[in-house]
């Protein structure tokens, strides 16, 4: 008790110092002083909000369409995910932008971050498989936002968002050309269709607003029709390396993992393992612990084996097409995206029938090494 006495009473005399000191400065250095109090308290309530719990659609578009307060190593990123459901093809579609409070550099290109007539300063890129790779834009960019509205545009290129959950529009294009204009809505066959997922560990983490829904369209003049993810993530701290995957199937099953790590001394830490399977004829979900990943050469492209802990799921994704991003600060970091195609599926449960599943596309990626 009487340590707390002297601490409180040495709390109080610094007080006084400080109060004293404030009182002999100019109005312009009090008003200084005083929007830094403001924008830290105001960045510490973000970051509380952030590891809030959201359940409910009432909280999708509010999130989704805004900037966030960030704090220091902040950053925010929209991404969207479009794949076919016609077994003919292998078409996809990949678009996503973001920015941070630091500067970074992209691909070869700084970022740095600005405020410009309220829009922020970031990165945007978009990519798409018609028989081969095609890139639409991939460059810095402003990015505005508005209630039912979120739009990444440079010069000669727009990535523009829009709607009310859950119909939603999507148009990109560049130069004077309309690529993309997809309409974008609740799915037939997806059960859960929308979740929120959150993960901290004192100031640093993770908050991000996952959206699952069909769409209809054209892509580069063609007819382009299927399912889609969309995805809205809030990161305070460093990237760190990880595994992800989002396959389709013909059938509208669908079969997602994810496995965030850190890898230091030769010692990985997984921070989370999971694999879900959502069979689309009975509306169940499977959840598979302990999330393994083993990688193959292949002439162009690695093979990735997917399987769980205790092996009752194991699933072998073949790439056909990918697109890498170089992040430097301080660090350097290495996101890839990768196409791919189920060769072979094999889950131990009599309940589900792999063959009729139909033929699986979809995104997986791979992040490697560290960016502040």
């Amino acid at each position: 008790m009487k340590i707390l006495r002297v601490m409180r009473k040495n709390a109080a005399g610094i007080l006084r110092i400080i109060l004293k000191y404030v009182a002999f400065l100019s109005d312009a250095e009090k008003e200084r002083i005083q929007t830094s109090i403001n924008s830290i308290s105001s960045k510490y309530r973000s970051i509380i909000s952030l590891k809030q719990q959201r359940y409910t659609r009432k909280h999708i578009d509010p999130m989704f369409f805004r900037f966030e307060v960030l704090p220091p190593f902040g950053k925010e990123y929209w991404f969207m995910k479009f794949v076919s459901t016609n077994p003919k093809d292998k078409h996809q579609l990949l678009t996503m932008f973001g920015r941070c409070m630091e500067g970074v550099e992209v691909n070869s290109k700084y970022v740095k971050p600005e405020n410009i007539s309220g829009k922020q300063s970031g990165y945007m890129s978009s990519w798409f498989y018609d028989e081969g790779k095609k890139m639409i834009v991939e460059d810095k960019c402003l990015i505005s936002a508005a209630p039912g509205r979120i739009e990444a545009a440079k010069k000669n290129a727009k990535i523009k968002f829009t709607g009310k959950f859950p119909s939603y529009r999507l148009k990109v294009s560049e130069g004077n050309e309309e690529v993309c204009d997809l309409r974008i809505y609740k799915p037939k066959k997806y059960g859960r269709f929308y979740s929120f997922e959150s993960f901290f560990k004192i100031l640093a983490g993770f908050a991000k607003i996952n959206i699952y829904l069909d769409f209809t369209g054209t892509l580069n003049g063609k007819k382009f029709n299927g399912g889609c993810y969309v995805q809205k993530v809030i990161v305070i701290g460093p990237l760190v390396p990880w595994y992800w995957g989002r396959i389709v199937f013909a059938d509208g099953s669908v079969l997602k993992y994810y496995m965030p790590k850190i890898e230091l001394f030769g010692v990985c830490h997984k921070l989370i393992s999971r694999l879900e399977f959502y069979d689309s004829k009975t509306g169940k979900e499977y959840v598979f612990d302990g999330l393994r990943v083993e990688k193959r050469k292949r002439e162009r492209f690695s093979q990735y084996f997917i399987t769980d802990s205790k092996k009752r799921i194991r699933v072998s994704i073949e790439p056909y097409s990918s697109h890498t991003f170089l992040f430097k600060k301080v660090g350097t970091f290495e996101y890839v995206e990768y196409l791919g195609e189920v060769k072979e599926i094999h889950i131990a449960d009599h309940r589900i029938d792999v063959n009729k599943l139909g033929r699986g596309i979809g995104l997986i990626e791979e992040a490697k090494k560290y960016v502040f």
